[in-house]
């Protein structure tokens, strides 16, 4: 879709079959402060993940048959485990894991 952003510069993005990034939303691997710097890790997202408009994504994980709503924000680290819908408007916490 028009205007999306997959940080694939700063670690590895691996992104399944069958899935749809709509517009406006950004997607980057997570990352982690340490004193001397910051670190980023890969992210890996499923078969057939759904990611609506204007959401900003920095999963560590995201499984297969996901679908994530519009404006959402998905903080670092996240896990999102297959077959899960994450509602419209909705904020995760860094390092929350959705069964």
């Amino acid at each position: 879709m028009n205007d999306c952003i997959i940080r694939g510069d700063l670690a590895n993005v691996r992104v399944g079959r069958h899935c749809v990034v709509k517009s406006r939303s950004v997607i980057r691997p997570p990352f982690k402060k340490f004193s001397k710097g910051v670190a980023f890790f890969p992210l890996h997202i499923g078969d057939h993940v759904f990611i609506e408009e204007d959401c900003v994504v920095n999963a560590a994980q995201i499984g297969s048959y996901v679908h994530v709503g519009k404006n959402c924000v998905i903080g670092r680290r996240c896990v999102l485990k297959d077959c899960c819908k994450i509602l419209d408007n909705t904020v995760l916490p860094p390092e929350t894991v959705v069964p």
